[in-house]
C-alpha cells in the first residue's frame, strides 16, 4: 500500500514554516531521497517503506517534530496501491531483481587490473560479441576533469559472447574522451566522443568512415546517437547545447530540436537517446530526472518521469531498457513497457556486494533480454554481464 500526496509542494511549506525546517529538508531531499520532491510536489505514488524510511532520516536530523511538516505540506489524500516501487525503496531493497550478475564473464574483468580503464560504452554486434568502450588513460573524474588530449590506449575491446575473452582491440590515439559506442545493423562502429564534439563511424575492423561535426554542426559534448529505419540517425548533444539533432544516413544534417530547461522538448543534459520499432525517439533527460518521447520528426510526445537520473536507455525485446544511477554505486536498470510501465527490475551492485561498482554508464541488451552488459566509469572501471534469473519469464 502506498499514500497518494496532493499538488501541495511540501518543501516549499518546509522553506516557509520555520527557518531551521530547510536544513532537515535539504539533507532529506538532496542527500537522502532526491525523488521524494516529485513525490509529493507531482502527487506520485509513495509507499510506506519510503514513509518509514523518511522518520529514520528526519529523526537523524532533528527526530520527529520535523515529519510533521512533511505530513502537512504533503497533503495525504489517499491510500492506493503502489503499481511503481519507489527507486530509493528498490535500492534499499535489492530483492526482485530479475537479472543477476555473471561472475564467469568477461574472463579477465577490467576492475581486476590496477590500471584498469573507464568504461563509458557497450554495444553489441550481430554476432552477439561485446564492443566495450574505454576511456584509456584519459580518465574524466568530477575534481579534475579530463585531460585534452587523446588516448594513447586502445578505446575498443571486442568480447566474445561465449568465450567472455578479448578477441581484439583497436582505437589507439583516436579519441579523446569516448562517451558511447553503438553497433548498427550493418555492423558499423559508432562513437560518440564527447572530448572532440564528434561522431566518428568506423567499419568492423576500425577503419575510419565518416566524421560528423564540425561546424555545420557544433556540437558541444555530445552523448549519444540511435538509428531511424530509414537510415537516419539522432544525436543527442548533451552536455552543453541540450538539444537533439537528426541526420541524414551520410551525415548531413536536416534538424535539431529542444532547449535548455524543463518544459517539453527543452532539456537539461540529454545524456542519451534511443529509438524503438515504431521509429519513436527516446531522450533520457538526466538532470530532469525524466524520459521525453518524440516522433520521427521532432515532435513532443509524452513523458516519464517514473525514473531518476536515466543515464542509458536502449531499445531491445519490444521494451526500452532504462539505465539509472541514483547515487554513486547504486545503480539499477528498469525494463519498461512502451507505455512507461515498469516490467522489471535488477540492480547492478549485488547485494552484499563489496567490490566497487561505481557510476554504472554504459548499457548493452541482448535481443531477447536475456543477457544485459553494463559498463562502469569513475573508480569502479569494469563492465559486467547480467543474466536473467528466470529465463523464461
Amino acid at each position: 500500500m502506498g499514500v497518494v500526496a496532493g499538488n501541495a509542494s511540501w518543501l516549499d511549506g518546509l522553506r516557509s514554516s520555520r527557518a531551521h525546517s530547510y536544513p532537515w529538508a535539504e539533507l532529506f531531499v538532496r542527500q537522502r531521497c532526491p525523488r521524494s520532491v516529485r513525490v509529493f510536489s507531482e502527487g506520485l505514488h509513495m509507499d510506506t517503506r519510503t514513509m518509514s524510511e523518511a522518520i529514520k532520516y528526519s529523526s537523524q536530523a532533528t527526530a520527529y517534530y520535523h515529519l510533521a511538516y512533511l505530513v502537512r505540506y504533503a497533503a495525504v489524500v489517499s491510500v492506493t496501491c503502489l503499481p511503481l516501487v519507489c527507486d530509493r525503496v528498490a535500492v534499499a531493497q535489492g530483492a526482485g531483481d530479475s537479472h543477476a550478475i555473471d561472475s564467469a564473464w568477461p574472463i579477465a574483468a577490467s576492475g581486476e587490473h590496477a590500471d584498469r580503464c573507464q568504461i563509458s560504452g557497450v554495444s553489441l554486434d550481430n554476432f552477439g560479441n561485446a564492443l566495450v568502450l574505454s576511456r584509456g588513460d584519459n580518465h574524466w573524474m568530477p575534481q579534475t576533469g579530463f585531460k585534452h588530449q587523446k588516448s594513447r590506449k586502445a578505446a575498443i575491446h571486442v568480447i566474445g559472447s561465449d568465450t567472455g575473452k578479448i578477441s581484439s582491440s583497436w582505437g589507439h590515439g583516436v579519441f579523446m574522451l569516448p562517451h558511447q559506442i553503438v553497433v548498427d545493423s550493418s555492423d558499423h562502429v559508432w562513437v560518440v566522443d564527447a572530448g572532440l564534439h564528434q561522431v566518428i563511424k568506423f567499419d568492423s575492423s576500425g577503419k575510419r568512415l565518416l566524421v560528423v561535426g564540425g561546424h555545420k554542426v557544433r556540437f558541444n559534448m555530445p552523448t549519444d546517437i540511435a538509428f531511424l529505419s530509414d537510415g537516419t540517425f539522432v544525436v543527442s548533444d548533451g552536455y552543453v547545447n541540450s538539444r537533439i539533432v537528426k541526420f541524414e544516413a551520410d551525415g548531413h544534417p536536416v534538424a535539431a530540436w529542444g532547449t535548455k530547461g524543463n518544459q517539453p522538448l527543452q532539456f537539461q543534459t540529454p545524456h542519451s537517446v534511443a529509438v524503438d520499432d515504431q521509429d519513436r525517439i527516446y531522450v533520457a533527460d538526466r538532470e530532469n530526472n525524466r524520459i521525453q518521447i518524440l516522433s520521427p520528426q521532432g515532435d513532443y510526445l509524452t513523458t516519464w518521469t517514473n525514473v531518476d537520473r536515466p543515464i542509458t536507455v536502449r531499445f531491445a525485446a519490444g521494451s526500452l531498457f532504462v539505465l539509472s544511477n541514483l547515487e554513486a554505486d547504486k545503480g539499477i536498470v528498469r525494463r519498461m513497457a512502451l507505455d512507461g510501465q515498469v516490467i522489471e527490475w535488477f540492480h547492478t551492485k549485488p547485494s552484499g556486494a563489496t567490490d566497487d561498482f561505481e557510476w554504472p554508464h554504459g548499457l548493452a541488451v541482448s535481443k531477447g533480454g536475456d543477457n544485459v552488459y553494463v559498463g562502469f566509469t569513475l573508480t569502479s572501471r569494469r563492465v559486467q554481464r547480467y543474466r536473467r534469473v528466470d529465463a523464461s519469464r
